[in-house]
């Protein structure tokens, strides 16, 4: 969703390897972990930051009542319309709901978790997505939240069955984190960057917001990370691609071809030039 302060129009790799606080900033270092992690038998897990579009709360260009109701995740651009979070994948993407749960915070209204396999390296891999649908009004803090993840904090292992099954390790131990929604830097500041963990694991970090790379970078840079997908201008930050990009990085393509893959389809959803696409997204590594 565009800012105000814009034109109205439609609308990390955060590694560092032990010991001694030498911070990579090489692509192939999280998917060694990645490559690890799958031949020790854990999937690989991709933690969703969405924050809901909102009319009243956020400084965007209005849309429609129930689009732009960021205290309903139901009907919200980003989570359950067409292209939201919570709807395209499950119903579109081919990705499997494992829970779905309203919670009880007055500030992450939905939660849900998805599942599925992907082939990586000719074999298959099983890919989980926690994704939280974040009340609007709260924009600031669930971009601080998402700061704290890129910092190795809020980790956390879920069951995801109560009495036995798979545990799946989310927040800042996931190997990808990802922020969705409008680009809140843009009406605020937030000061109270966290501390980057000495136990942070390697991971990448996708920001789908408008203007993101001129916004966020100087945070990343603080935080030692560096981003897998970034944009350059105004865009529609919806799940289309997302979707592309986790697939590509998922079977071990290159960020070359990661970036690739977002920006074809964004080309193919929004119906606009190539090129344009491919400026439009960003990634520290070539």
């Amino acid at each position: 969703m565009i800012s105000r302060l814009s034109s109205p129009k439609v609308f990390f790799l955060c590694c560092w390897f032990l010991p001694g606080l030498i911070y990579a900033t090489d692509y192939s270092q999280v998917q060694k972990r990645i490559d690890l992690d799958v031949q020790a038998g854990k999937p690989i897990v991709v933690h969703i930051v969405v924050a809901l579009a909102d009319n009243l709360y956020q400084g965007i260009v209005p849309t429609s009542l129930s689009l732009g109701n960021g205290q309903n995740s139901r009907t919200n651009l980003y989570w359950g319309a067409m292209y939201g979070v919570g709807s395209f994948f499950s119903r579109q993407a081919g990705w499997t709901r494992v829970r779905y749960a309203f919670t009880k915070s007055k500030k992450i209204l939905d939660k849900i978790i998805l599942k599925k396999i992907i082939k990586r390296s000719g074999k298959n891999v099983t890919v989980y997505i926690i994704a939280e649908a974040w009340n609007g009004k709260y924009i600031k803090d669930a971009i601080q939240y998402y700061y704290g993840l890129l910092s190795g904090n809020h980790d956390q292992e879920i069951r995801l069955n109560k009495s036995k099954g798979t545990k799946i390790s989310v927040g800042g131990a996931a190997h990808m984190n990802v922020y969705i929604g409008h680009n809140g830097l843009m009406d605020f500041s937030i000061k109270d960057v966290p501390k980057l963990k000495t136990n942070s694991k390697l991971k990448s970090a996708v920001i789908l917001a408008c203007k993101s790379k001129s916004y966020f970078s100087p945070v990343l840079k603080k935080l030692k990370a560096n981003s897998l997908i970034l944009t350059t201008g105004l865009m529609a930050p919806e799940a289309y691609t997302l979707d592309a990009s986790i697939k590509a990085w998922v079977e071990g393509k290159s960020a070359k071809q990661v970036h690739q893959a977002a920006a074809r389809a964004y080309q193919k959803y929004q119906k606009n030039n190539l090129r344009a696409s491919q400026r439009l997204f960003y990634t520290d590594f070539k």
